[in-house]
């Protein structure tokens, strides 16, 4: 019966070592696509968000285990996409053309429309199997976040170019053109670790970026531009723990 005894204080004690030893804190990056969603419908005009190209993600942070199940996430993100693109029935609504008079035309092109994102968020981390190297999980991030859309009006440039316009004139910017908001993002993920140090994760979800529809030129909110920026984003992503409990 002693003997028992020693071999179960013996096993407890390894347990609590163990225990000791969890890794609490670990850095995150990751890299990825977005896509943004939204109402297509043309009234009168397409609103902003929808019609952007598919962009690429990046996200570093650090990430803190609250438990084995449960983890907080702080991290900084970037969303980018170089091309705004909408044709419909061949017409491509950033298409321009300057015309001298109504039979001769000086030039044609295309203006060119970007979007870049910055965002600072929370994300809490629930692990639905964590004694596993498999790890199921889902996320539901808070962000704050920087928006814009740099518009290069190659109509405008054109029409100074041409003595049409001053040079000294601003160019009407229809679309908007930067935004402070919160946003939401919730998504689902899957988490594979050979070892306590390491984890590769890939993780998909959406983002919801609450858009100021005052931030739009008037103009823009009369034909129906405005909208929050929703997007789908599909990521891949690296963590390397740096911390172990005894440490703190």
């Amino acid at each position: 019966m002693k003997k028992n005894g020693l071999i179960l204080a013996f096993l407890v004690f390894s347990l609590a070592v163990s225990a000791q030893f969890e890794q609490k804190a670990s850095i995150n990056f990751s890299i990825g696509t977005f896509k943004t969603l939204g109402d297509k419908t043309i009234d009168p005009v397409p609103k902003q968000m929808p019609w952007y190209k598919p962009g690429i993600s990046v996200e570093a942070g650090v990430q803190f285990n609250i438990s084995s199940k449960f983890s907080l996430i702080a991290e900084i993100g970037v969303m980018y996409s170089s091309k705004w693109h909408c044709v419909i029935d061949d017409y491509d609504w950033l298409m321009y053309e300057v015309w001298k008079d109504s039979v001769t035309m000086l030039s044609s092109g295309l203006n060119e429309m970007s979007l870049l994102n910055l965002s600072l968020s929370v994300k809490p981390k629930l692990y639905l199997i964590p004694q596993n190297k498999f790890r199921p999980f889902l996320y539901a991030g808070l962000s704050i976040n920087y928006t814009k859309a740099p518009f290069r009006d190659r109509y405008w440039e054109d029409c100074i170019d041409f003595g049409l316009n001053d040079p000294g004139d601003d160019s009407p910017w229809p679309y908007l053109q930067k935004n402070f908001g919160f946003g939401i993002n919730p998504g689902i993920g899957i988490e594979y670790s050979p070892n306590d140090k390491v984890a590769f994760w890939f993780a998909s979800g959406f983002n919801i970026i609450f858009i100021n529809e005052n931030n739009f030129p008037y103009d823009s909110r009369e034909n129906n531009v405005d909208g929050n920026l929703g997007a789908f984003l599909a990521e891949a992503g690296l963590r390397f723990s740096f911390l172990k409990s005894k440490d703190l």
